[in-house]
């Protein structure tokens, strides 16, 4: 997430949706298997990739 933040920081929404959507692929099959512990950072993740969504005029991407 922090070269994720790099990348948005930098107009790079792009390289950042790509490696936010990555960290989803990752932390939702923990996020299934033990919803307790990775909470958080699954929300968070969904989160930020809704969010660079949004700053790249993809709405039905960030609402979906």
């Amino acid at each position: 997430n922090n070269l994720a933040s790099s990348y948005t920081n930098n107009n790079q929404t792009d390289q950042a949706i790509s490696l936010q959507e990555k960290a989803l692929e990752i932390t939702k099959p923990l996020y299934q298997e033990n919803p307790s512990v990775w909470a958080e950072g699954y929300t968070r993740s969904l989160n930020n990739l809704a969010s660079s969504y949004t700053n790249n005029n993809q709405t039905d991407q960030a609402i979906s």
